[in-house]
């Protein structure tokens, strides 16, 4: 399997860009997987996550290299460090986590936040209404870096930090938002797996690991 075929099977959960990057480190059947191996396996990701991109044209090319990928793989590291501590138990409560805080971490966060330098223009068109349009500074790739970080400190720094979770299935790292009150994992098949553990468990009266 190649890294464009590979990266077809790392998860995205839609929630967010940032939660997307933290994501990318994941579990195939309780194996650590990497979705971000090679330049290559980034550039694949990078082209599944462009379209939800708002700063960064269709047209412009994004070219990718190896010190693009440790600027990620990097950017990944902090956000991952910083969901795990703040990511609240789903108790239900929507408390936020009270673990400590990497400072690291958020130095890293908020130092691609500021390549991103983002404002609002007029465009006009023939025949059209004039419509607003997202500009700016940051471009190629460090302007991707700059706009999954602005996101992440969107949940981290905001109200919507009491909706992050980190999954609950056994084995799960995968994080992500809390966006209906009934929703308690990732993604349908991690509730799947769960739901058959216990249906099996209560069966045959084995302990298993969901």
């Amino acid at each position: 399997m190649n890294d464009h075929e590979h990266v077809e099977n790392v998860p995205l959960i839609e929630d967010s860009l940032a939660l997307d990057l933290a994501n990318t480190h994941y579990t195939v059947r309780g194996a650590v997987r990497e979705g971000l191996a090679s330049p290559s396996a980034l550039d694949g990701w990078l082209q599944r996550i462009r379209p939800r991109l708002t700063h960064t044209p269709a047209s412009e090319a994004l070219v990718v290299g190896e010190g693009d990928l440790a600027e990620f793989l990097a950017l990944r590291s902090a956000i991952r460090s910083i969901a795990g501590s703040l990511a609240a138990a789903d108790s239900g409560d929507g408390a936020a986590g009270e673990r400590a805080v990497d400072e690291a971490a958020v130095d890293l966060l908020n130092a691609h936040a500021g390549i991103l330098r983002t404002w609002q223009s007029l465009a006009l068109s023939i025949g059209s209404v004039p419509s607003a349009v997202s500009r700016s500074e940051g471009s190629g790739v460090g302007g991707v870096l700059g706009e999954i970080a602005a996101d992440a400190i969107a949940i981290f720094g905001t109200d919507r930090l009491t909706t992050l979770r980190a999954c609950q299935a056994p084995g799960c790292p995968l994080f992500f938002l809390k966006d209906h009150p009934r929703r308690e994992w990732c993604r349908p098949s991690c509730g799947t797996r769960v739901r058959a553990a216990r249906a099996y468990r209560k069966r045959t009266g084995l302990v298993v690991e969901d």
